[in-house]
């Protein structure tokens, strides 16, 4: 009985094992039958049907959104914002009033930026007045020596024809060669040591005059004072109220910009394959990161001649000014995806560039039949992907699409 059961227990061991030897043996055959399937149909991506279409090429660029231009607002005081003359988006002229600041600075402070100020304008008087010196001295030093090289020039003349000394009429002692000789080194030092002190001079105001400047600042850092637009524009970026402390611009922050976003642009970056193909002139459609549903438009007004290279890799940077742009939602500094249109044709033949096979300075295509013809043509636009055909081509021929 125990053997009996152990054979039948084996039998069905047996049959397990055939069973997954079945379905591997059934998943391969299905795995063959799915391979010739696929190889007897056509590979489309191989050949391409030639038909009229429109040929169009567009270029893609990212750039960021500038205004025209933006100034820096600082507080020439150390203090507290007392009033505000404007809001954020108030357009301004050049000398309006933006803010007023009480300068918070003791009265000692005041007093002592003051004398630092004085001080300073005295050095600034020194400097300048000790170049009007050494500019009198030059020239008096400078007639000395020119006078000195005189008399060694007609004492040198007078030794060569055995002549007296003029001013003795008697031979020329060796202590008077001497010590003509020893004015003319005398007066040269002189000079040129005047001559550098002259120089030293301007170097000396320049220092002066920085002093002064800082201290002026300095001052200006203790009084009261109300700040006008350096510039025409849009207020932007101001932050304060009244009753914040600023500091002066030695070491504070901007109050606010007085930024001119009249003609809004956007700087981008072209790569060298993509610069090749823009002109100034093109329109461009601009579409924001930060509003993706709307399509602004523009065109290019400047593009780099020399670019920039950065790890190896040259750009292009290109001017692209808004048109009819009046969104109060774009700021500048946002990033935007340009799309220019640099080609566009309609009802032309076009095929891939790997279509074309060129021999002997010649272009062909490849019929896509057995013996695989060549045709001849003539090319027109060469774009990045598609290149025009020129010559006459029948419609619904099928050529390779891929050549060797």
């Amino acid at each position: 009985m125990k053997n009996k059961f152990s054979k039948i227990k084996l039998d069905m061991n047996s049959i397990k094992k055939y069973r997954s030897y079945l379905i591997i043996l059934a998943i391969l055959i299905g795995l063959l039958i799915l391979r010739s399937v696929i190889l007897r149909q056509p590979d489309e991506r191989l050949t391409y049907t030639i038909h009229k279409s429109q040929l169009s090429e567009t270029v893609k660029i990212t750039g960021t959104y500038n205004a025209s231009s933006q100034t820096e607002v600082f507080s020439p005081t150390n203090g507290v914002i007392s009033q505000f003359f404007v809001s954020n988006q108030d357009t301004v002229q050049k000398g309006d009033p933006l803010f007023h600041v009480e300068s918070t600075a003791s009265d000692d402070e005041k007093a002592a930026a003051n004398t630092n100020y004085q001080q300073a304008v005295t050095a600034l008087q020194t400097a300048k007045q000790a170049k009007e010196t050494a500019d009198a001295t030059m020239w008096v030093k400078q007639k000395a020596l020119l006078d000195a090289e005189n008399n060694l020039n007609l004492m040198n003349d007078r030794l060569a024809e055995s002549g007296d000394n003029p001013t003795t009429k008697e031979p020329y002692t060796q202590l008077e060669i001497e010590s003509i000789k020893s004015a003319v080194t005398t007066t040269r030092k002189e000079f040129e040591n005047t001559e550098n002190q002259y120089k030293q001079a301007d170097q000396n105001i320049a220092s002066a005059q920085a002093l002064v400047n800082s201290a002026k600042l300095a001052l200006d850092a203790t009084k009261s004072k109300t700040v006008y637009s350096p510039a025409s524009g849009k207020v932007v970026n101001l932050l304060k109220s009244v009753g914040d402390g600023v500091a002066s611009q030695v070491g504070g922050q901007p109050v606010l910009l007085v930024s001119n976003i009249e003609t809004p642009s956007i700087i981008a970056k072209a790569s060298e394959i993509d610069v090749i193909r823009l002109k100034e002139g093109q329109e461009a459609q601009i579409v924001f990161d930060a509003d993706k549903k709307t399509i602004f438009t523009g065109k290019i007004t400047a593009i780099d001649t020399i670019g920039t290279t950065t790890a190896g890799i040259t750009t292009y940077d290109v001017r692209i000014e808004l048109t009819d742009f009046t969104s109060s939602e774009i700021k500048p500094s946002m990033t935007a995806t340009i799309t220019i249109n640099t080609y566009e044709k309609n009802d032309v033949v076009s095929v891939p560039n790997s279509a074309i096979l060129y021999q002997d300075n010649q272009a062909y295509l490849k019929k896509a039949n057995k013996q695989e013809d060549l045709v001849k043509v003539n090319l027109g636009y060469q774009g990045l992907t598609k290149t025009e055909i020129a010559s006459e081509l029948p419609e619904g021929l099928e050529i390779l699409a891929v050549t060797d």
